[in-house]
């Protein structure tokens, strides 16, 4: 591990009709609205390189009126391009973060299995 660039990789965010059995908005919105008063995340991702069937509506829009769209973690799609992306910018690794809590199984464990 000397000498080596690894980077966390969570995979936590997923969003209504992604086709997890969560179905809603998990660690963008906190599960409420995808408003910008109910955003949970601290910088909005560049998606301008995902494909429209990556990309999920949102209630708001940007400047321009195009409808801002995120993505979802449990579509194998987004996720291999991630690493892609990681391997082209010469990360070595990652380090996937589980929980405790995700150990009983259930709709949040099923999602975090997909995205492993």
């Amino acid at each position: 591990m000397n000498h080596k660039l690894l980077m966390g990789y969570r995979g936590w965010f997923s969003t209504p009709g992604d086709g997890s059995a969560l179905n809603s908005w998990v660690h963008w919105f906190g599960k409420t609205p995808p408003t910008a008063a109910n955003v949970h995340v601290d910088f909005w991702p560049d998606t301008s390189e995902l494909d429209a069937d990556e990309l999920f509506s949102t209630a708001m829009t940007y400047s321009n009126g195009a409808p801002a769209k995120l993505y979802s973690a449990f579509k194998q799609k987004t996720v291999v391009r991630h690493f892609k992306w990681m391997r082209d910018n010469h990360l070595d690794g990652v380090f996937f973060q589980r929980f405790l809590s995700d150990l009983p199984g259930g709709n949040l464990s099923a999602l975090r299995n997909q995205v492993a």
